[in-house]
């Protein structure tokens, strides 16, 4: 359990309302578009689960291979999701022009908490 908490003491921590929304995104179009694909997502979070110790141990070695602040690449990111790959025409141009302000607002209010 410090593990995890030790990870939400980071950059993941302002991150998470768009990691959380990103991923209601997801199940929204697996449970409108893309059935087939439910069992394959529960998979994934079961491995996840099953990983955990394995992941953790990987991200720490990667962080500490790390020359760039979060700060530096979070500057770098975009907040617009390209969600023409999942569905084009009407559904998507409404989810984009709704969702492009909320990630704008969000990318910004990271950027003002993030400072490591």
């Amino acid at each position: 359990m410090r593990d995890v908490s030790r990870l939400f003491r980071s950059s993941l921590s302002a991150l998470f309302p768009v990691l959380l929304i990103a991923e209601v995104i997801t199940w929204g179009f697996v449970l409108l578009s893309d059935r087939a694909n439910i069992a394959n997502k529960a998979r994934a979070y079961a491995w996840v689960v099953n990983n955990w110790s394995a992941i953790v141990q990987a991200r720490r070695a990667t962080q500490s291979l790390r020359k760039v602040k979060d700060i530096d690449l979070l500057r770098h990111t975009c907040f617009r999701l390209d969600l023409g790959q999942a569905r084009e025409g009407g559904i998507a141009r409404l989810a984009q022009r709704l969702l492009d302000p909320l990630f704008w607002v969000l990318r910004r209010l990271t950027l003002a908490l993030v400072r490591w």
